[in-house]
């Protein structure tokens, strides 16, 4: 199976990949607690005051559930979260998918602890649907951490990936109960863990560097030949908007781009600043870089076109703690977003840097 998103990426040499469009694969969402999960692997669903009977029966435990309604006048049905801990006036949201299979037509997420509810129905195909349900929660004791649905009389719904969680947009389904910082990115390798620091979170399950945050990953050693490739974008520019940076000290080397908007490849063993492309980068445009090294020389393309060389910073690169949108200072961190970073322990050819260009391009409208 392939590792990349793109169908004609190359893959021979590959260590590393992160990337932030492959939804499947990669990108696991924020570090949550998953309220509808508990240490002992069992959700309580609870009916009260209501005049349908409802039952639950479990086709996988904690995972995948069959609701049935029978004949009845109610047309409502709770599910109780027991172990969730909530607190009053908070938001939370709700998401699961759901087959109706048989009876319906009705199945829908109604209110969230007595207060009004923002529901987000998306047809998947198949009679499959994905819901989310978003509420404010009402001043409750603890024992009250409920949610109400709808149901027609005399039908069964099957339901799964049920997740519940504090804020108000519905991240990727967590199959355990707390997924971490380390869980929330994915070596799509699967050679390296990623570790998440401080990013600030968008609705739309992507994240953006905000000039003091990064993500930091350890890759198998690439030594004295390999390649990196990032796509990038800057918000403004400023001293350094770091993109990756291996903080080693006085073995340092980073990319970066500086306050003018010039590219530079920094060598801190070789105590010298490489100027690699003087072009201003002009803020809110994704680029692609790639930067490729070997005993003898390194070289650095831009949108896949070749863009200078120096003989001697290629045997100053020391591989070890990869740190990507910024290294060990502060005020050096991007401010952008990285949807991409890929590493190589070979040089890639100039007609390798094209083809991945080509085949990542379309995603960042170049």
């Amino acid at each position: 199976m392939s590792a990349l998103a793109g169908p004609s990426m190359i893959e021979n040499g590959l260590v590393f990949a992160y990337d932030m469009g492959n939804t499947n694969k990669s990108w696991k969402g924020p570090p949550i607690t998953n309220e509808a999960k508990n240490t002992s692997n069992q959700v309580d669903w609870a009916v009260g005051g209501l005049l349908q009977s409802v039952s639950r029966t479990t086709v996988i435990a904690d995972e995948v559930y069959n609701i049935s309604s029978t004949t009845g006048t109610g047309t409502s049905f709770r599910i109780y979260f027991a172990n969730a801990v909530l607190t009053n006036g908070a938001t939370y949201t709700v998401s699961y998918r759901y087959k109706i299979t048989s009876g319906g037509p009705l199945f829908r997420a109604n209110d969230w602890c007595d207060t009004s509810i923002t529901r987000v129905t998306t047809d998947l195909g198949g009679g499959v649907f994905y819901e989310t349900a978003t509420g404010t929660r009402a001043t409750y004791d603890a024992t009250f951490r409920f949610l109400d649905f709808e149901i027609s009389n005399n039908t069964v719904v099957q339901i799964w990936d049920l997740q519940l969680e504090l804020g108000s947009s519905a991240t990727p389904y967590s199959s355990t109960r707390v997924r971490s910082n380390t869980q929330a990115i994915l070596d799509l390798t699967r050679l390296n863990t990623i570790t998440t620091t401080s990013l600030t979170y968008n609705s739309n399950n992507t994240f953006r560097f905000a000039g003091t945050d990064s993500i930091a990953t350890t890759y198998v050693p690439i030594n004295t030949a390999g390649s990196v490739s990032v796509w990038f974008k800057i918000n403004a520019h400023k001293d350094y908007n770091t993109i990756f940076d291996n903080a080693l000290g006085a073995n340092d080397w980073e990319f970066w781009v500086y306050s003018t908007g010039a590219a530079r490849f920094r060598s801190t063993a070789d105590n010298g600043d490489y100027i690699l492309d003087s072009d201003v980068l002009l803020t809110g445009i994704y680029y692609n870089f790639v930067i490729t090294w070997s005993s003898t020389e390194a070289i650095l393309y831009k949108n896949g076109v070749f863009m200078s060389q120096d003989i001697t910073v290629g045997t100053k690169v020391t591989p070890g703690v990869m740190y990507f949108g910024g290294g060990n200072a502060g005020n050096t961190k991007l401010d952008g977003e990285l949807p991409c970073a890929f590493a190589y322990n070979r040089v890639l050819s100039s007609a390798e840097v094209k083809q991945n260009f080509n085949a990542l391009r379309g995603r960042f409208g170049i």
